[in-house]
Order: C-alpha cells, then sequence, then structure tokens
C-alpha cells in the first residue's frame, strides 16, 4: 500500500508506472515472515531485486534491437531469469521474487517500456519494503538478522578470510563471545554446543547453510551445553 502510494506521485505516474512492481508482493511476503531466512536480509533484498532489475533491462534491450521482438519476447524473458538467477548467485545475494524482477522486465509490456526508469523504482521499491518491515517485525522480533553477512565484521582482523573467519575457528578452545564458532571435524553429525557448531569435514555447506547455522546458535543461546576441555 505504501509503494502504491508512492508510485501516485504525479512526477512518478508521468512515466506511465504501474501501481505496483508485482515481485514485490512476494518479496514482503519473504521478508515479513520468514525473517531468519537468509535470502530475506537487506543484502539480498535490496541487491537482489537491483541486480536483476539490471540484468532484465539489459537483455530485454538487447532484443528490442530485432524487429521481431514480440516473436522473440518468450526468449528474452527466459534468458533474462536465468541471467538474473546466475548474477545472484556469483554475488551471493539471491532473492527469489527478483527473479520475477527480471521476468517482468522482459514479459510485462508495462514495464517494458519503462526501460532503466525501472532500476530507480525497483530501489525505492526495495527501500520502502524494508522500512516498512524493520518497523513492524521489530515489534516483538529482531530483523534483520543481520546487514551484510552473518560475520562480525567488527572482529576480523587484517588479511583474515572473510568467507573462512564465518566458517571455521581454530583448534584450540574459542572463546563463547565470538560469533564464528563454526568449525570441522571428523565426527558423523553436526553438533551446536555453547562454545562452537562442529561440522563433520566431509560436509560442504554452503554460506547460507553455514549462516543458518549461525542463527540456530545464537537462538539457543545459554542452554547449550559446554563443549568439555579435552584432558591434558
Amino acid at each position: 500500500m505504501i509503494i502504491e502510494a508512492v508510485f501516485m506521485v504525479p512526477t512518478i505516474r508521468n512515466h506511465d508506472v504501474p501501481l505496483l512492481i508485482a515481485s514485490f508482493g512476494a518479496a514482503a511476503i519473504l521478508e515479513f515472515n520468514t525473517i531468519e531466512s537468509p535470502l530475506a536480509q537487506p543484502r539480498n533484498s535490496i541487491a537482489g531485486h537491483f541486480l536483476s532489475a539490471l540484468t532484465g533491462v539489459g537483455v530485454t534491450k538487447l532484443f528490442l534491437l530485432n524487429p521481431d521482438f514480440e516473436d522473440l519476447r518468450w526468449l528474452a524473458g527466459a534468458l533474462t531469469c536465468g541471467l538474473a538467477s546466475a548474477a545472484m548467485a556469483l554475488t551471493k545475494t539471491i532473492h527469489p521474487p527478483a527473479g520475477a524482477t527480471a521476468l517482468l522486465a522482459a514479459m510485462d509490456p508495462q514495464v517494458q517500456q519503462l526501460g532503466w526508469y525501472l532500476l530507480p523504482l525497483v530501489l525505492l521499491s526495495s527501500v520502502i519494503t524494508l522500512v516498512t518491515s524493520l518497523l513492524l517485525n521489530n515489534i516483538q522480533r529482531q530483523y534483520p538478522m543481520y546487514w551484510w553477512t552473518s560475520v562480525d565484521l567488527g572482529r576480523i582482523e587484517k588479511g583474515d578470510d572473510i568467507e573462512k573467519k564465518s566458517v571455521s575457528s581454530s583448534t584450540t578452545s574459542p572463546s563463547p563471545k565470538t560469533s564464528q564458532h563454526v568449525e570441522d571435524t571428523g565426527g558423523p553429525m553436526i553438533k551446536i554446543t555453547r562454545d562452537r557448531i562442529v561440522v563433520p569435514d566431509h560436509i560442504d555447506l554452503a554460506s547460507e547453510e553455514r549462516s543458518i547455522l549461525e542463527i540456530l546458535y545464537q537462538r539457543l543461546g545459554d542452554g547449550l551445553p559446554r563443549q568439555p576441555e579435552p584432558a591434558v
């Protein structure tokens, strides 16, 4: 409703914009109902939509150079969605509703006519959705779980690899105050204790899966058992 009200401003209406970019309906469901998912965090929401819009408009502009664009619209739609998915995967900004943003740029004639003007509209819609979810979700819950990454950047020392720092700890007993608790081990199962998260070394977790483990660790908190110190 807020996005629709903003889109009614004469300056925006003069560009013949739709009342709402449909993909943000799905984005709202994600950001209000699955707030613990890595896919619903601000980085994924804003960057995912923007990259998808950029990809969608760029691919559509190329196809419009062909006079038989209407006969090729189906192909443009497939390519925009596929390339947007690849772009989000490469930048670790996967946001499922953003795939529809890319698709609309090619398949919806009204959105297609917006051209590059779709990019600021997508950014504006993303910010409005994020601000609204911040106001409502934080009444009784916590959102976002993190702004850019699940790693506490303030604790990363110069020269450290951020991705490795977020998913592994040293062989010594880690401090319970740090947020980097995931440790690889040869054991048969994943264990979560008060001090660390122990992952079998034969399991290769994606960054999103490791983020979920970090979230589980933070929510379980002091109720976890402490890992016993090895005998000397």
